[in-house]
């Protein structure tokens, strides 16, 4: 049996789905509930990089999908306070597994405990004591981190669990969180070792490169940031017309 062209054309346009680009930030509630579920919460150092990937999924998802609506620019330049006292900005949803506000006030909970008593207690909390999910732990007030430090929000975790506190992640390390968490994939933005330096090699020039290439992918990631705002705004305009 044979078909007509129009008909396998409609066929085709009927099976056809919506794909965005996968380090893109989440726009669709349902997709940020399943990237979230998908992030481990307990477990060392698991738990403690897919505590911070939830949380920084739910930061930068559209405030329509219930995130913070932020872009790598602003996620980046954000604090640890900035971000607890912005927890109430979020929906309050069920499951707690998946609340957007419970998401914020677990990574906020244990980012200050990092700071306050270091590794030992973040993994003993992950391990032992291990996270609450059967309740909304957003109930109960977050921790005030000390607004006098200038502790970054999202800092690169190494496979030790030893965190680079004294920087903020990276844009790419951003791009790369949230593409592989979509797709359920592990996420490894850190290196899992170092490759020994040769002798005759330059590494202040290395360095040199490296800096400038990671400043020409932040710029770009920037750049596509202003473009999907002004796409955003269009269609917002669009929508209301």
């Amino acid at each position: 049996m044979s078909y007509a062209p129009s008909t396998i054309k409609r066929a085709g346009l009927s099976h056809r789905t919506r794909i965005e680009p996968p380090g893109r930030p989440i726009t669709a509630t349902d997709d940020l509930t399943r990237a979230v579920w998908a992030c481990e919460i307990t477990g060392w150092p698991s738990g403690y990089r897919g505590t911070r990937d939830a949380a920084l999924l739910v930061a930068v998802a559209s405030k329509t999908a219930g995130g913070l609506g932020l872009t790598r620019k602003q996620t980046r330049a954000l604090t640890l306070s900035e971000l607890a006292a912005n927890i109430g900005s979020v929906e309050r949803t069920d499951p707690p597994r998946t609340c957007p506000r419970c998401v914020l006030w677990r990574w906020v909970t244990l980012a200050d405990l990092n700071l306050t008593w270091g590794r030992a207690a973040v993994r003993q909390h992950l391990t032992i004591d291990r996270p609450l999910t059967s309740v909304h732990v957003c109930d109960t007030p977050a921790p005030a981190p000390d607004g006098t430090g200038l502790w970054w929000a999202f800092c690169s975790i190494d496979q030790h669990g030893w965190t680079e506190d004294w920087k903020p992640m990276s844009a790419r390390a951003i791009t790369t969180v949230i593409a592989r968490r979509r797709t359920g994939n592990p996420v490894t933005d850190e290196p899992r070792f170092i490759k020994p330096v040769p002798d005759n090699m330059d590494t202040a020039a290395a360095v040199a490169a490296l800096d400038e290439m990671n400043d020409r992918i932040e710029a770009a990631c920037a750049a596509a940031d202003e473009v999907n705002a002004r796409v955003a705004a269009a269609l917002a305009l669009h929508a209301n017309s």
